[in-house]
Parts: C-alpha cells; structure tokens; sequence
C-alpha cells in the first residue's frame, strides 16, 4: 500500500528527516534579510532608524546591509527584530505589509525547523516541540470562523501562557479549559462543561450528527465518557485548592492536556459543524 505525499512541496521537506528544531540558522536569518530588502526598499532608512532607537545595538544605515547586519546579532536580539518590524508597520498603519511579514517569518520558522513559534501580535515563543506546534496549527485552522473567535481567544491564550519563561502551566490548563467550555456553550444548553455535559448532552449531539451505524455510535459513546473523565480531573486544577501556595502541574503534563484538549476541540468543532450544517 501506498502513502500519498503532499503536493508540490519542497523535496527536502518531504523525504529529509528535520529532527529537533534548531534555536537558529544562517538561512533563517538570510531569508529575513531577503524580505527586509525585498518588502521595505521604500521605508528602508524608517525602519532602520526605528529599530535603531528601540534596540540601541542595530544601526540607523543598516538598511544598506540587512544581511550583514542581521547576521551578527546574536539570537535573542534577532528575534527582539521580528516583533519590532511587526510592531514597525502597525505604527505606521502598513497592516498588509505587517501581515505578510508574520506570514512569511512563520512559514519560515517552520521550513527552516527553527524552535519558535509567532502570536497574533509577532511575539516570539518557544515551540515545545514539531507535533505539538503541527497540533496546534491544525486547531487554529478549524477555529478560523467568527463563531469560533472566544474559543481561539483562549486557546492561543493557552499556547502563550505554555510557551511563555518561565512557563505559567496553571494559566495554560485553566485557558484551555476556558477554550473549551466556551464551545461547549455554543453547542448545548449547559452553565458548565463537566462530566454530565460531556457524556451526556455533547455525546447525543454527536452520535446523532456522526454515527451512521452501532459500531461508531459505541465508539462515539465511549469517546466522550473518556472526555467527561478527563474533564472532571481538571477540575482539580481549574478550581482553588486547599493549599497557601496555588499547584500548578508539571510543565510535561501541562504540554499532554493542552496538546489533548487541541484534539477534543477539533471532535468538537466537527460535531458542532455538522449539527450547524444547513
């Protein structure tokens, strides 16, 4: 049997093993360059002479010299130059350009394997790891409609406190549950998601909208009364416990429950999507 591989896509990002993603690259770098050169030729000395003021380590004339430039910074300087670019453009009302700049400094994260990661305003955080940030993507992808946006709200809230030095993974859990609590309420009549909500109202909506035959309905069934489970063990971070100090949990089990809480928000969107569906 035969796999099918992805369509037109770069032979070295289909067959080559990427392996750990790297803090930096010379490409990375000389691929930024390229679009500073390419994007910002009519605002060239502006920018320069901004990120001159708000850095105090690049030079007012650097424009001459993007390459050379960003080459020498070392790594946390040239990420401060991401965002500030980004931050540059919307300043200056170029929302088009500030846009196409986090979408190319993005793509190029990920086809240089570099670990970092964007959020909705050019910051730049760690990546935790290749699945985890593929995991994520694919979420965003299905919260992409208006219906969706508190849901995205809390979920890249989760992803940033998770991404964030040091690490908030109590924010992180309580925002991603917040994500899905609010999508339950967009599916079902419930105050709350809990484990009656989830093996009960959000299971009859999908096996009504997804089963078409008594194997799926069992397996739907049983999806959701693992998801209630779960649900109700993070209640036991999202709610105060009886302790002077506030339990956060371990950064390793914090990445499992956003990372699974990403795949019962897709179930859930399909459901909702389904049962919304004219």
């Amino acid at each position: 049997m035969t796999t099918e591989k992805p369509v037109g896509q770069l032979f070295s990002h289909t067959y080559l093993e990427r392996g750990t993603p790297k803090a930096d690259s010379s490409a990375f770098r000389q691929r930024v360059a390229v679009f500073l050169i390419q994007r910002f030729d009519n605002t060239r000395f502006d920018l320069s002479t901004y990120l001159a003021l708000e850095t105090g380590y690049i030079d007012r004339h650097a424009y001459g010299t993007w390459s050379k430039t960003l080459q020498a910074l070392d790594v946390v300087q040239f990420l401060n130059v991401i965002t500030l670019v980004w931050r540059f453009c919307q300043a200056r009302h170029y929302t088009p350009l500030s846009f196409a700049w986090k979408e190319f400094v993005t793509r190029a994260l990920l086809e240089e394997n570099i670990g970092y990661r964007l959020d909705s305003l050019c910051g730049v955080h760690y990546l935790v790891d290749a699945e985890f940030e593929h995991n994520r993507v694919t979420t965003l992808r299905t919260l992409d409609a208006a219906r969706y946006k508190a849901v995205r709200h809390e979920f890249e809230a989760a992803h940033d406190y998770l991404t964030a030095s040091p690490a908030d993974t109590k924010a992180a859990v309580k925002a991603i549950f917040e994500a899905m609590e609010i999508l339950a309420r967009l599916m079902v009549t419930t105050k709350n998601l809990n484990k009656y909500c989830a093996q009960n109202l959000l299971k009859d909506v999908a096996v009504a909208r997804l089963s078409a035959d008594e194997t799926t309905a069992s397996v739907i069934t049983a999806t959701f009364e693992a998801f209630g489970t779960w649900i109700d063990g993070l209640h036991l971070y999202r709610h105060g416990q009886s302790t002077q100090l506030p339990v956060a949990p371990p950064l390793a089990l914090a990445i499992h429950i956003v990372s699974t809480a990403s795949t019962y928000i897709r179930l859930l969107v399909d459901v909702d999507q389904a049962a919304t569906a004219p």
